[in-house]
């Protein structure tokens, strides 16, 4: 396979290109200092080719094992022809012989995640280098913004206030240009400027719209007239924000009510403006959204939309509100966005309320590849975040009620790891028992008012003289009534545990010989121990 050369752009750090992709993608094993190495191209390449030469390039390559002679020679070699690193995949080998070649010539290592293609990660890593432009005043600069212009005087005039659109970065991309509506000297700097100036005061307000779904209102001080913003998302990511002045600080739900409508049409602008493939991306999310049950479809035909993806499968990540105190779920969405995309170009990945989905097509009975995807994702969010992550899956969904069916296990099984405290990756048709007792404890299995008489009076009892008759009891149906297994349990003798358990038939009625009561007992007093 000859080797190609992409068009050359600026280029991006090594270390912001990792973390772009994400560690489910490609992982930096051997970085030797280079982490502000700019990567300028990436290169597909087979060892028995000649390699051309590279300024600031990831040579990946195709076919090479970490074993090999030739890798291993390659890596020297694209050390001396310019590359910054080279990306291989372990192939179930060690790596501490090429680890050590890369060390010696100066050159990164990367290894890829095994589902990932080649030409997808080559896709990747040429759209996160074409995309970024840290010298650029603005990311969407090159671009047309007359449309964005001609919204934010209609978003203006609807509302009577001054209107700024500015993208994640803080870049001023257009503005209301309606002289009647007053105006501050905030916004006459930022926009004189092209961006809003970075100062201590301004970051609470953006990581407060960074973090919010909806409009966000600030109160005036000094000399800064009140505002509401709204966050601009595709799909949980953050592309931006729509600024509105409330001069009078009294309009600013009204203001909001109507930034939220036009949100969507301004994300498309953004969207349009910065990645076409990133537009078709947001379309796939919405209609994921739509279908899951977020919002009424507004005239769209989900169903023709969504047809050609079925059949698939549907996963979920969470839980996300102890993660979004430490990263921004811009961040955690694009985790498992780039890792499903890497997987499957035409997967489909929505954050909606505590979880992010991710809708694979074509997954038909392809357990360990799910698996092994949904482990790498949740693996890729606890680095990232440095929290405990669970993941669900459904496999076979082939219809279009079956992927709001499939939501709502995959929420049961997360609300599960979660009130439990113990987090792994579940496939739902495996593990169904998770999801129905999780479902008959949030439907009030244990609730006060359903508590069977026996149950009510040993608890009382303990509440009132410090006894443990419960978690005996609860130890005992545990272990299907092997008292042995109990008292270890337990940390009591065995009978210790017979004498308690003696006492817990007598005094309180409980009937261990009725299959339905140990299973009621059994069911309130787990649900009571793990909410």
């Amino acid at each position: 396979m000859e080797a190609i050369a992409p068009t050359r752009h600026d280029g991006i750090t090594l270390a912001a290109l990792v973390d772009a992709l994400g560690p489910s993608v490609v992982r930096l094993v051997e970085r030797d200092g280079s982490d502000e190495a700019l990567v300028r191209e990436s290169v597909l390449w087979d060892p028995v080719e000649p390699l051309i030469t590279s300024r600031g390039g990831v040579l990946l390559l195709v076919g090479g094992e970490p074993a090999s002679p030739a890798s291993v020679a390659a890596i020297d070699e694209a050390s001396r022809a310019g590359y910054v690193a080279v990306a291989l995949k372990r192939r179930g080998q060690e790596l501490d012989q090429v680890a050590q070649v890369a060390s010696r010539s100066s050159i990164a290592l990367l290894v890829v995640g095994e589902d990932v293609a080649w030409g997808t990660l080559d896709s990747l890593l040429a759209s996160a280098i074409a995309s970024h432009h840290p010298d650029s005043p603005s990311t969407f600069e090159a671009t047309s913004t007359g449309d964005l212009f001609a919204i934010a005087n209609a978003i203006a005039r609807n509302v009577g206030a001054a209107i700024t659109i500015e993208d994640a970065g803080w870049h001023v991309l257009a503005y209301s240009s309606i002289a009647e509506h007053p105006i501050d000297a905030v916004r006459q700097d930022s926009i004189l400027g092209r961006r809003v100036r970075r100062l201590d005061a301004y970051e609470s307000e953006y990581r407060a719209i960074a973090r919010s779904q909806e409009s966000v209102f600030f109160a005036p001080y000094d000399d800064v007239l009140a505002r509401v913003a709204m966050p601009v998302r595709a799909s949980g990511r953050l592309l931006g924000s729509i600024w509105a002045i409330d001069v009078d600080n009294r309009r600013g739900r009204d203001i909001g009510a109507v930034l939220e409508e036009v949100m969507p049409s301004v994300a498309l602008h953004l969207l349009s403006a910065a990645h076409r493939g990133d537009l078709a991306r947001y379309r796939r999310a919405e209609l994921l959204s739509i279908q899951l049950g977020v919002r009424a479809p507004h005239g769209v035909d989900v169903s023709d939309s969504l047809r050609r993806l079925l059949p698939a499968a549907l996963l979920g990540f969470g839980p996300l509100d102890r993660a979004e105190a430490i990263v921004d779920d811009l961040r955690l969405t694009d985790v498992v966005a780039a890792s499903a995309e890497a997987l499957r170009h035409d997967s489909s990945c929505a954050r909606v309320a505590n979880a992010i989905y991710v809708l694979l097509p074509g997954e038909r009975n392809a357990t360990t590849p799910l698996r092994r995807f949904a482990e790498a994702t949740v693996e890729a969010l606890v680095a990232t975040s440095g929290l405990a992550f669970g993941g669900a899956y459904v496999e076979d969904v082939d219809s279009f009620d079956a992927i709001a069916r499939a939501r709502g296990d995959i929420d049961l099984a997360l609300r599960s790891m979660e009130r439990a405290g113990h987090f792994a990756v579940l496939s739902v048709d495996e593990h169904r028992h998770v999801t129905v007792l999780q479902e008959l404890f949030e439907h009030g299995v244990a609730d006060e008012r359903h508590l069977v008489a026996p149950l009510r009076a040993l608890l009382e009892h303990d509440r009132t003289t410090g006894s443990a008759y419960a978690a005996t009891l609860l130890a005992h149906l545990d272990h299907a009534g092997d008292v042995r297994a109990a008292a270890a349990a337990l940390f009591v003798h065995e009978n210790s545990h017979r004498y308690r358990m003696r006492r817990i038939v007598e005094q309180f009625g409980v009937d261990l010989d009725d299959p339905e009561q140990r299973l009621v007992l059994w069911l309130q007093l787990r649900a009571r121990a793990t909410g």
